[in-house]
């Protein structure tokens, strides 16, 4: 066939379906909706909470309030336990009704990255844990930097992501435990979108306008020879079939660069050997375990962290309670001589003196 292809030539990603993106958002959570019991008890003890947030009933004005006072996304004030604006206006939407449209333009918005960190949240504490990994997916790559812990210290809301599904410690409180089974799913799809940005990287290297390829045509799942022409947008190019005249826009994925000069005589018997019109099968990527290297990642860092890795961190309150340890196993050390008194010389003197009269008077 002629023209243009595209991914929808090969069934790639349909429109969402919308039904249902209207209902509200249904909570996965306890009582404090996973929130430590400490630290909600300060948010709703909270003047700001108490008294600036009482008149907020809506969805879109807990948004304006993030924007306009949100700038850093840790629980607590910095350098004080004064519990944070971001977690009282958290706590906020969690009592709102919140829709699955409005969850999804939280997280894409625009005009703050703390409103995305806000959905972000909102979606770690709140939604079903099997959910969690479709509203991260899309944005795991996201290169958008901003300071979560207003200390210098950015990070992109990839990064924030990937601490949000690996960290049970939340900077100064504690996240809801991620069921083992469902955590390592999220963690093996970080790694295989990890691979797959270093593998197209490396390949964008060598790919240049006008180098031969091969590349698969999307009408037949084919590969053919073709040269390489313009990039396009999410990581494509646009190639051209040199058999056929037809030009496709072609994910990176579905382009292989011809292997570097293995020998000049076996590129000609390579070439003597060529399919009728360039066409040639599929060649397969060699697999990788990604649940094997999860796992061994786990134990290393379990190791790394001793054997109470898994111990939940004790509280200032209750570390109060626990017992001191006072006894030492330090070597004791020698005890120094002790200097006669300052009168001891004296007083050996005089008994000499003593000893000697008396020798003289049996004499």
């Amino acid at each position: 066939g002629g023209g243009y292809g595209g991914y929808g030539q090969r069934g790639g990603m349909q429109e969402d379906d919308d039904s249902g993106k209207d209902r509200p958002v249904v909570h996965s959570c306890n009582d404090t909706y996973n929130i430590h019991p400490v630290l909600r008890q300060k948010i709703i003890q909270s003047d700001y909470y108490k008294n600036d947030l009482a008149g907020i009933t809506t969805f879109q004005e807990v948004v304006d309030e993030v924007y306009s006072k949100v700038t850093y996304a840790c629980p607590h004030i910095p350098n004080t336990m004064h519990v944070s604006s971001a977690f009282c206006l958290l706590h906020k939407l969690f009592t709102l009704p919140v829709t699955y449209r409005q969850l999804e333009e939280l997280i894409n918005h625009p005009d703050s990255p703390f409103l995305r960190v806000t959905g972000l949240l909102y979606v770690r504490y709140v939604i079903d844990f099997k959910d969690q990994w479709s509203y991260f997916a899309p944005h795991v790559d996201d290169k958008q930097e901003f300071d979560p812990g207003a200390n210098g210290q950015k990070r992109t809301i990839g990064k924030f992501i990937r601490g949000l599904i690996e960290d049970l410690n939340y900077f100064d409180t504690m996240l809801p435990r991620i069921p083992v089974t469902i955590q390592r799913t999220m963690i093996e799809n970080l790694m295989k979108i990890e691979f797959r940005a270093s593998a197209i990287e490396e390949k964008k290297k060598l790919l240049k306008k006008g180098i031969k390829v091969t590349a698969v045509y999307y009408d037949d799942q084919q590969e053919y020879e073709a040269e390489l022409m313009d990039e396009g947008k999410n990581d494509s190019f646009w190639v051209h079939f040199t058999g056929y005249g037809n030009e496709q826009l072609t994910k990176i994925e579905d382009i292989r660069v011809a292997e570097k000069a293995r020998s000049r005589s076996r590129e000609r018997g390579s070439r003597s050997r060529s399919r009728s019109r360039g066409r040639s099968p599929k060649k397969e990527s060699k697999e990788i375990d990604f649940s094997k290297e999860v796992l061994k990642r786990q134990r290393e860092a379990a190791a790394s962290q001793g054997g109470d890795y898994a111990r939940r961190p004790t509280s200032y309150k209750s570390s109060l309670s626990l017992p001191q340890t006072t006894s030492t196993t330090r070597l004791k050390s020698r005890s120094p001589v002790r200097a006669p008194p300052a009168n001891s010389a004296l007083s050996s003197s005089s008994s000499s003196r003593r000893s000697r009269s008396r020798s003289r008077d049996r004499d």
